[in-house]
């Protein structure tokens, strides 16, 4: 067999792999075509990823090698393919991150459930491990039902001994199969992450602000609600809720040795259960702690603003009556649990004495054994100890129904076009704005009726007051935000990231939370060179652990602004995009940085590159050839740079 057949099969290896995740099926058709599709050299895959992601409904997307990146991954080395949840900077080859792209169905337990189901290896094993996991909490009641009934005769030490250790060896097995649960439970949460959560995050990913999502407030609550998902999945898989289902066992073997004495734990669960839904069901303190907490968090941010106007003895007053609201509400909710965990304490005594008492009476009339009066006390203990998280259960469920509804009803809000990534009208001219309106709120409109072209090529200054639209323009041509009336033309691709291919941005919020590779594309020859310059001298002072890791809390104070700024301008000087966006660029510049910047931007004067610079700087302004003047949201002046300066001079 050929090299390359070799290579197709091992693609074919991972595609059904990925299939397996997936829960699709592959047919021979499939495997044929895939055959087929292969290229022969081994080096465009683009024919073969279409059709198998098309199959699959999932995309494949090349991504660079970083230090520890999670997720979905098939990697391409030396001819091979290899199927991975983890890349490293250390490995080499080709990448390329597996996102589902098939319309997700509305988040729900069902759906959740249905795709564990999926891999029902996974799902069995967990079942299975949780069904054992409950037999072996059987061992110590049927080793003392064997002592004390007499099953084992008197003196017969050896017999004593035997079950002794057969006892300790399901303790063994028992922390065993706790370790495996953790494991089972930690695939599934990943499964999640990888094939499902991200059919989520990509739509909501690709929704745009516009008033329809409250500028993107709805969108961004719907992304933190969709991780917080998965906290409180765990907090349901690792609490013992799946063992409530295998209370039925408990039941089952206290019948069997103990008779009727089952009707004790019997009547007493299903009291527990009916007063414990009651109590949390009529009780939604914890939604008002989380909304009093949020809400006093808001207003300690606005504190600098309470002391700019001397009136910090608000703000004290304000703090005394949220810290009031949030005991009032806390001490309903320890309250809660506090007669909880006291009916379980009550019930599991009441259970004993109850079964006692019972027991007293089957002991004279029926000849029921010692042994079994202890099964059957230590067994309606653990059934009590099962049945304990539900009242954690329940509230974790109403949580997470409340949070599948934000999520759903914002994917729901994403248009088709948005997903497609069709954001722009299509049109040959470079950039057309017509009659665009923004409206934050129904008082006032950031920009109103703005119409202007921009050619490919050109330099324009986009200049303004504080507040006057400048960065509510900027994002309309960008393509991050949809205009409350109006339309965006955008050249002869209407695509979302056809501009963005192109388009170089300001990064600089990203800076606190990225390593100098991910901030440089993940590319280390433009690294490489962005460092050689020399006002870039301090840059490993400030990411002292190395280029895949991002700076320390302590390196980011000595982050100033205009270091902040300098990255950008190595970044701008070493990139190959040909169409310029920037907001303020040099508004922290010294005297000598600030020189090379216009040096930099004066070589690209007569160039094809396009530059669209929000500024007030008139150094820039003067290199620009074109300005738009923006105040209160209007166009007041749209002509040469020559003309404005003159003007304002």
């Amino acid at each position: 067999m050929s090299a390359i057949s070799e290579e197709c099969y091992s693609f074919i290896r991972v595609y059904e792999l990925i299939a397996e995740n997936l829960d699709a099926s592959v047919t021979p058709e499939n495997i044929s075509t895939i055959i087929k599709l292969y290229p022969g050299n081994g080096d465009v895959f683009d024919d073969v990823f279409c059709y198998a992601g098309e199959v699959l409904g999932v995309k494949f997307i090349k991504t660079n090698f970083n230090k520890n990146n999670q997720g979905t991954f098939i990697i391409y080395k030396e001819g091979e393919w290899f199927f991975s949840n983890c890349i490293d900077s250390s490995m080499e080859g080709r990448a390329y991150i597996i996102i589902p792209v098939n319309p997700p169905d509305d988040l729900s337990f069902l759906n959740i459930i249905r795709f564990c189901l999926k891999s029902r290896v996974r799902f069995v094993s967990i079942i299975i491990t949780s069904f054992i996991l409950s037999l072996t909490a059987l061992a110590i009641p049927l080793y003392m039902s064997a002592v004390y009934s007499k099953i084992i005769p008197a003196f017969a030490e050896s017999s004593l001994w035997s079950l002794s250790l057969l006892l300790i060896l399901f303790f063994i097995l028992d922390v065993y199969l706790k370790h495996q649960k953790i494991n089972l439970f930690f695939n599934v949460i990943k499964s999640f992450t990888s094939f499902m959560e991200t059919q989520y995050l990509r739509i909501l990913s690709y929704d745009i602000s516009s008033k329809k999502n409250d500028w993107g407030k709805n969108r961004n609550i719907a992304v933190m609600e969709l991780f917080k998902i998965k906290s409180i999945l765990w907090l349901c898989l690792t609490s013992n809720t799946v063992d409530i289902f295998f209370c039925i066992v408990y039941f089952i073997t206290i019948a069997a040795i103990s008779g009727y004495l089952v009707l004790v734990p019997l009547f007493i669960s299903v009291f527990f259960i009916v007063v414990v839904f009651y109590l949390v069901s009529t009780s939604n303190n914890e939604q008002k702690e989380n909304q009093n907490l949020h809400s006093f968090a808001d207003k300690i941010s606005l504190l600098p603003f309470y002391q700019a106007e001397g009136k910090t003895d608000l703000f004290l007053s304000s703090y005394v009556s949220e810290s009031i609201k949030f005991n009032d509400i806390y001490s309903k909710n320890v309250h809660l649990r506090n007669n909880i965990s006291s009916l379980i304490t009550f019930l599991s005594s009441f259970q004993t004495v109850a079964i006692i008492i019972m027991a007293f009476y089957m002991v004279r009339d029926f000849g029921l054994s010692v042994g079994s009066i202890f099964a059957a006390i230590i067994l309606s203990g653990k059934i009590i100890q099962t049945l304990s998280p539900l009242p954690n259960l329940i509230s974790l469920t109403r949580e997470l129904k409340k949070l599948f509804n934000i999520i759903n009803d914002s994917v729901s809000s994403c248009s088709t076009s948005v997903i497609d990534n069709k954001i722009f009208v299509q049109d040959s001219t470079f950039w057309r704005l017509h009659k665009c309106t923004v409206s934050y709120d129904d008082k006032h409109n950031a920009l109103e009726n703005i119409s202007l072209n921009i050619c490919e090529g050109e330099k324009v200054a986009i200049v303004g007051p504080t507040n006057s639209g400048k960065s509510t323009l900027i994002h309309l041509l960008l393509g991050v935000m949809i205009p409350s009336s109006g339309s965006v033309y955008w050249n002869e691709d209407n695509r979302y990231d056809s501009l963005h291919s192109r388009t170089f941005f300001s990064q600089q919020n990203l800076i606190n939370n990225s390593s100098l590779f991910d901030y440089y594309d993940c590319d280390l020859e433009k690294l490489s060179r962005a460092l050689s310059f020399e006002f870039m001298s301090w840059v490993t002072d400030i990411f002292d652990k190395g280029i895949y890791h991002p700076p320390s809390d302590v390196s980011l104070i000595n982050l100033t602004s205009e270091k902040r700024q300098l990255l950008e301008i190595s970044r701008i000087l070493v990139s190959d995009k040909d169409i310029f966006i920037l907001d303020e660029p040099s508004t922290s510049l010294s005297f000598n940085n600030s020189n090379l910047f216009y040096g930099f931007l004066k070589q690209k004067k007569e160039t094809k590159d396009t530059f669209v610079i929000a500024t007030s700087n008139k150094d820039i302004i003067s290199i620009m050839k074109r300005v738009v003047y923006i105040e209160n949201g209007k166009v007041i002046f749209d002509g040469s740079s020559q003309k404005f300066l003159s003007s304002i001079n």
